[in-house]
């Protein structure tokens, strides 16, 4: 796939940040932008030109010509992990048949979101003018509006969460907007198995401290929403009756540090779902099914949780379950 056009931003800007490195869903506020305007001139943007030397985070000023479009630029650091080439063994035999068959798969460089997309993040994008608002929190006798983190009645706390109840044109959106893509489904699954075990982790079992999927809190909100079937996991709650702020649980982390490549959301991938990998996409099809990988909030079934775990959902499909992050080339 050709990499993305990447954003430009079209004032001088610096912007300091110690101790930490800056992913879309994170909003910095330092006290000094009035002094890193008088240095660079002109207003700020978010995007931000660092170093790390030594544990310290150096900025410079720079500028470059703005965008024809409309639409306000990305932060221009995305907090993408780099994963390099490689080769792995795309499929299970133990799954379902959609992991079928087992077959070598060689995938190039690129970078991959840390994290899914937050609320936060996202909403930086609907006020640019370049992406549409997700589906909202509305509370109903039975359905997954329940469960929309946008406009959330928890207000703020939500920022932190993936943005969810969005449709694949709208992730995709978001992902151009940000410089980067959605990742294909190879790329994602690439990245998800390199722990070299069956979960993303390695090959420890799953349990409450390493994702956030059903457990009784969720179950009970369930019953509240009007989903009186909801199952909870054989281990203990993890805290989180719905979603959870990114990277709630460290160690469930990868070997290359992404987080929440199992629960949480389910995230959209760019490609075309194939119902097993000797099959080709469906064509023609006027609402295109898209690959989902990842599992979520509401999942309780250990197999659910492998890597090799896949799901579809059509482009138009906007829930509660659904989120996405992006990667680059």
């Amino acid at each position: 796939m050709p990499a993305a056009a990447g954003p430009a931003t079209s004032t001088r800007h610096i912007r300091f940040v110690a101790g930490v490195v800056w992913n879309p869903g994170m909003r910095a506020k330092r006290s000094s932008d009035a002094i890193l305007r008088h240095i660079c001139g002109g207003s700020i943007r978010t995007s931000v030109l660092f170093a790390a030397v030594a544990g310290s985070v150096i900025g410079c000023c720079s500028s470059s010509k703005g965008r024809a479009d409309d639409a306000t630029p990305a932060p221009s650091d995305d907090g993408r992990v780099a994963i390099p080439a490689g080769r792995f063994e795309m499929g299970s035999s133990d799954g379902p048949s959609d992991e079928r068959p087992i077959h070598g798969v060689s995938v190039a460089a690129f970078r991959l979101d840390r994290t899914p997309v937050t609320i936060a993040a996202y909403r930086k994008c609907v006020d640019a003018g370049a992406c549409r608002e997700p589906g909202a929190h509305k509370r109903v006798t039975r359905g997954f509006e329940s469960f929309c983190n946008w406009e959330h009645p928890d207000g703020a706390s939500r920022n932190s969460h993936p943005v969810n109840c969005v449709d694949w044109e709208q992730a995709a959106a978001y992902c151009k907007w940000s410089g980067g893509r959605l990742p294909t489904e190879e790329e994602w699954a690439y990245a998800a198995r390199r722990s070299g075990g069956p979960y993303a982790w390695g090959a420890e079992p799953p349990d409450q401290s390493r994702l956030n999927v059903c457990g009784q809190s969720c179950v009970d909100s369930g019953e509240r929403a009007g989903f009186r079937r909801w199952r909870r996991a054989s281990w203990e709650d993890d805290g989180h009756p719905e979603t959870s702020p990114v990277g709630s649980f460290p160690a469930g982390a990868t070997p290359d540090g992404l987080l929440d490549m199992a629960g949480n959301v389910w995230e959209w991938t760019s490609s075309a779902w194939r119902p097993d990998y000797d099959s080709g996409p469906r064509e023609g099809a006027a609402d295109v099914p898209r690959a989902l990988r990842g599992s979520c909030w509401i999942d309780s079934k250990t197999a659910k949780t492998r890597s090799a775990k896949r799901y579809w959902a059509v482009s138009s499909k906007s829930t509660a379950y659904i989120g996405f992050r992006c990667a680059a080339n």
